[in-house]
Protein backbone atom coordinates (compact mmCIF):
# COMPACT_ATOMS: atom_id res chain seq x y z
CA UNK A 1 0.00 0.00 0.00
CA UNK A 2 1.31 3.40 -0.93
CA UNK A 3 0.01 6.69 0.31
CA UNK A 4 -2.84 6.93 -2.15
CA UNK A 5 -5.90 9.17 -2.27
CA UNK A 6 -7.82 6.36 -0.54
CA UNK A 7 -5.34 6.24 2.36
CA UNK A 8 -5.42 10.04 2.67
CA UNK A 9 -9.23 10.10 2.68
CA UNK A 10 -9.61 7.16 5.09
CA UNK A 11 -6.48 6.94 7.25
CA UNK A 12 -8.45 5.24 10.03
CA UNK A 13 -7.77 1.92 8.29
CA UNK A 14 -4.23 2.22 9.68
CA UNK A 15 -5.34 2.35 13.34
CA UNK A 16 -4.19 -0.73 15.27
CA UNK A 17 -1.22 -1.45 12.99
CA UNK A 18 2.25 -1.65 14.51
CA UNK A 19 5.09 0.68 13.59
CA UNK A 20 6.75 -2.17 11.67
CA UNK A 21 3.53 -2.84 9.72
CA UNK A 22 3.29 0.86 8.83
CA UNK A 23 6.90 0.84 7.59
CA UNK A 24 6.16 -2.27 5.51
CA UNK A 25 3.01 -0.68 4.03
CA UNK A 26 4.09 2.93 3.56
CA UNK A 27 7.88 2.92 3.86
CA UNK A 28 9.79 5.07 6.30
CA UNK A 29 8.24 8.45 7.08
CA UNK A 30 9.53 11.79 5.88
CA UNK A 31 9.66 12.90 9.51
CA UNK A 32 9.49 11.12 12.86
CA UNK A 33 8.93 13.12 16.01
CA UNK A 34 8.69 12.56 19.73
CA UNK A 35 11.06 9.58 19.81
CA UNK A 36 9.28 7.88 16.92
CA UNK A 37 5.76 8.07 18.34
CA UNK A 38 4.57 10.47 15.64
CA UNK A 39 5.15 9.51 12.01
CA UNK A 40 4.64 12.18 9.37
CA UNK A 41 4.36 11.33 5.68
CA UNK A 42 4.42 14.22 3.18
CA UNK A 43 2.68 13.76 -0.17
CA UNK A 44 2.44 15.96 -3.21
CA UNK A 45 -0.53 18.12 -3.93
CA UNK A 46 -1.69 19.72 -7.14
CA UNK A 47 1.06 22.35 -7.19
CA UNK A 48 4.78 22.46 -6.43
CA UNK A 49 4.41 24.66 -3.32
CA UNK A 50 1.54 22.82 -1.64
CA UNK A 51 1.86 19.49 0.09
CA UNK A 52 -0.41 17.17 2.05
CA UNK A 53 0.55 15.32 5.20
CA UNK A 54 -0.53 12.08 6.83
CA UNK A 55 0.21 12.15 10.56
CA UNK A 56 0.14 8.92 12.57
CA UNK A 57 0.22 9.00 16.37
CA UNK A 58 1.59 5.84 17.99
CA UNK A 59 0.99 4.54 21.48
CA UNK A 60 4.41 5.03 23.16
CA UNK A 61 4.30 1.69 24.98
CA UNK A 62 2.95 -0.70 22.33
CA UNK A 63 4.03 1.31 19.26
CA UNK A 64 0.70 0.80 17.48
CA UNK A 65 -1.22 3.49 15.61
CA UNK A 66 -3.82 4.99 17.93
CA UNK A 67 -4.89 8.03 15.89
CA UNK A 68 -4.47 9.53 12.43
CA UNK A 69 -4.82 12.96 10.91
CA UNK A 70 -4.74 14.17 7.33
CA UNK A 71 -3.65 17.75 6.63
CA UNK A 72 -4.22 19.23 3.18
CA UNK A 73 -2.61 22.24 1.51
CA UNK A 74 0.50 22.86 3.58
CA UNK A 75 2.32 25.75 1.92
CA UNK A 76 6.03 25.32 1.27
CA UNK A 77 7.67 28.71 0.69
CA UNK A 78 9.83 29.06 -2.38
CA UNK A 79 13.54 29.25 -1.54
CA UNK A 80 15.09 32.57 -2.37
Amino acid sequence: MKITKQVMEDPHQLIGKTKEEIYALLGTPDYSEFEGTQLIYITRSWSWFRRNALILELDPDEMIVESTETVYGIEIPKAE
